[in-house]
C-alpha cells in the first residue's frame, strides 16, 4: 500500500513519527525571528541617527542665525554711535566757525585792540599812504625780463653769479 506523503503546514502542530525531533523546523522561526529583531534594531538605530543628525542640524543652523543677528546688532550699534559723535562734531564744529567769524569782525579786532590791549587810534599826521599799484607793476616787469633772458650755459651761470 502506498500513501502519499502529507505537506507539514496542513498537520500545524500535531505530527507523526520521527518528525517530533526534526529541529530546523523549530529553529528556522528564531533565526528568521532574530533577523528580523537585528533589522527593526538597525532600522531603529538608523532613525536615531536620522534624528539626531537633524536636530544637531537645526541647533547648528539656529546658532549661525543668532550669531548673525548678534553681529548686525552690534555693527548697529557702533553705527548709532559713530552718527551720534558725527552730530556732536558737526555741532562743535559749527561754533568753532561762529567763534572765528566774530574774531574775523573789523568792528569786534578795534573793540578788543582798544580796550585789552589799550591801543588808540592814528591821528590824521600819523596816516602815512603808500602806492601799492606802481610797486606790483614794477615787480611784474622786473620778473618778466629775468624770465626772457635765457641762460647760456657755463658762461651765463657765471655771469649770473656776478650779477
Amino acid at each position: 500500500m502506498v500513501v502519499a506523503k502529507k505537506d507539514r503546514s496542513t498537520y500545524g502542530p500535531i505530527s507523526y513519527g520521527s518528525e517530533a525531533y526534526d529541529y530546523k523546523k523549530y529553529e528556522e522561526p528564531r533565526k528568521k525571528h532574530k533577523n528580523l529583531a537585528n533589522h527593526k534594531n538597525k532600522t531603529n538605530r538608523k532613525r536615531q541617527l536620522k534624528l539626531i543628525s537633524m536636530v544637531a542640524l537645526m541647533l547648528c543652523t539656529g546658532m549661525l542665525i543668532v550669531g548673525r543677528y548678534a553681529l548686525i546688532v552690534n555693527l548697529n550699534k557702533q553705527y548709532l554711535d559713530l552718527k551720534n559723535t558725527l552730530a556732536e562734531n558737526e555741532k562743535a564744529n559749527e561754533t568753532l566757525n561762529i567763534k572765528l567769524m566774530k574774531y574775523y569782525d573789523i568792528k569786534e579786532i578795534e573793540k578788543n585792540a582798544t580796550t585789552k590791549l589799550n591801543m588808540v587810534r592814528p591821528d590824521s599826521s600819523n596816516i602815512v599812504y603808500i602806492n601799492i599799484d606802481n610797486i606790483d607793476k614794477k615787480k611784474n616787469v622786473a620778473n618778466v625780463d629775468k624770465s626772457s633772458k635765457p641762460e647760456v650755459g657755463f658762461i651765463g651761470k657765471i655771469a649770473k653769479f656776478f650779477n
